[in-house]
């Protein structure tokens, strides 16, 4: 099952309403975050990792073949979500 979801909160609520979503069940399986920046990829993958659950970045910033490596691990479902950005390196 496939689902899109968007939901407009303020800068400081963002990882928490992303917390809450996750640990009431309203976002089940495995998923695909998207981001604004490269910067807040890390914030949020650093803070999902302090209540263990198991994140991945993919970003322009990583060598080609580390983001391949990440979307292997992630198809194989050694991560259960994957947060990810197009923003460019410049």
């Amino acid at each position: 099952q496939l689902a899109q979801y968007y939901v407009a909160v303020q800068d400081g609520d963002k990882d928490l309403v992303t917390y809450v979503m996750l640990k009431l069940g309203l976002l089940s399986g495995r998923g695909v975050l998207f981001v604004n920046s490269v910067d807040r990829c890390y914030r949020l993958k650093l803070f999902l990792d302090l209540f263990s659950i198991r994140t991945l970045v993919l970003n322009a910033e990583l060598p080609l073949a580390s983001r391949l490596h990440a979307i292997e691990a992630y198809n194989r479902g050694y991560y259960d979500l994957l947060v990810a950005t197009d923003a460019s390196v410049e």
